[in-house]
């Protein structure tokens, strides 16, 4: 999942809030100094996080002395990627953002390198791809994490159909509950409740070829 934060510049705040908590569904952690004048916010999903900024303070070089160049546009020049994951449905999330009036860059569709994606665009402009490697794509037989590179593999061996964290030092499958155990921390760390986590986490493993007689 994501392990990468972005500051987005934005030219409305409150704009900007209300589409990333309301049309995207993603959680505001922060809002400072209050949502009537905002001055930061920050938000996550699906181990995403994206943090908003008044474009002015950006360019005025408030953010530890570094500063924008005036002709710096938002949005220009980037595209922000998010790992789409895979206990979510992907196509109600894509249904529900277009049926919500958010702007659809790239249509969902399978893509010839082997991913499901679609692409939005924020009120300023930037880009958020969400993407997931489909079903033909290399992943984990135990969680479905990608395993494009042999070093996603467990002991870095690409005849391991497992990764290194469902399989043990000597590349043998962890024991089941242990590996929901996990599943359960990861989701946890990406904002899914405690106590909804565990469910999800069983729920997902039982789709993968190594638990489906478990």
């Amino acid at each position: 999942m994501a392990g990468i934060s972005v500051m987005l510049g934005t030219k409305d705040m409150r704009k900007s809030i209300e589409f990333y908590e309301n049309m995207l569904g993603f959680s505001a952690k922060l809002v400072m100094p209050n949502r009537e004048f905002p001055k930061y916010a920050n938000f996550s999903r699906f181990g995403a996080v994206f943090m908003l900024q008044p474009l002015g303070n950006m360019r005025d070089g408030l953010i530890e002395n570094f500063r924008f160049a005036k002709e710096t546009e938002p949005g220009a020049g980037a595209i922000h990627y998010v790992e789409f994951p895979q206990y979510e449905d992907m196509d109600a999330y894509y249904s529900e953002l277009k049926a919500g009036g958010v702007a659809i860059v790239k249509e969902l569709a399978d893509r010839s390198w082997g991913a499901k994606d679609f692409m939005v665009a924020d009120p300023d402009g930037h880009l958020i791809s969400f993407s997931r490697p489909d079903a033909e794509s290399a992943r984990c037989f135990s969680c479905g994490m990608p395993t494009p590179h042999p070093q996603d593999h467990a002991l870095g061996n690409p005849g391991i159909p497992y990764c290194g964290y469902c399989a043990d030092e000597k590349g043998i499958l962890k024991p089941f509950e242990q590996v929901v155990e996990g599943g359960k921390k990861l989701l946890v760390s990406q904002g899914v409740p405690e106590n909804e986590a565990e469910a999800k986490a069983r729920e997902s493993l039982m789709r993968m070829p190594a638990w489906k007689e478990h």
